[in-house]
């Protein structure tokens, strides 16, 4: 099933290249005069729940049966079931279920794994400038995990950078999900990551 899928995708990105798009990341392409594009060539390009977007630092906020808002540095959904939903917006006048407010290593690696998502390159220069740490020392088992990607062809490590290959923005889901921990603790390594992420 991943094979005919890569396939399948594959055909898609040749298509969509050869009628002039560019390939912005994952299933998003856009003509090289679009917004999206541009931003991405300025590295002002960032992702969010809805995808690939040039509205960085916006606050999303998530209406409906099991929406997830962004605001600021914290997270919440809606309740999932209808009937929750509509009890807590009749009793509470808002229908969140939880809500997540992010540590200093969460705002970190969501830059990390967003940078690699838009631009697939991590500058370590810059995650030094903007956040005080030493990529190598603090993403030291991270990196260790990147050999398969580099024996494979999907990444490149430099002693300044982190970059995907045009092969390994293909597969960038299954590069960043190095740097979430909490995929971990939701048991998603078990399963095949190749073909979910396609």
């Amino acid at each position: 099933e991943g094979m005919e899928k890569f396939r399948i995708f594959r055909t898609g990105l040749e298509c969509f290249l050869a009628a002039g798009y560019q390939y912005i990341g994952m299933d998003h392409f856009a003509k090289p005069d679009d917004e999206l594009a541009v931003a991405q060539r300025n590295r002002t390009l960032h992702r969010n729940f809805q995808g690939y977007t040039t509205k960085g630092g916006a606050d999303l906020y998530g209406m409906g049966v099991s929406a997830i808002s962004g605001i600021g540095n914290a997270y919440a959904q809606n309740y999932r079931e209808v009937g929750a939903y509509t009890e807590a917006v009749e009793r509470r006048g808002i229908a969140t279920m939880r809500g997540y407010r992010l540590s200093s290593d969460d705002v970190l690696r969501r830059t990390v794994i967003n940078r690699l998502l838009c631009h697939a390159v991590i500058r370590k220069d810059e995650l030094a400038a903007d956040f005080g740490v030493d990529f190598d020392s603090y993403f030291a088992a991270e990196s260790a995990q990147l050999a398969p990607f580099v024996e494979d062809g999907l990444v490149e490590i430099g002693p300044s950078e982190i970059r995907a290959t045009l092969l390994g923005r293909i597969f960038i889901r299954n590069v960043a999900m190095l740097f979430d921990p909490y995929l971990e603790k939701q048991r998603l390594a078990e399963r095949p990551l190749f073909s979910k992420t396609l």
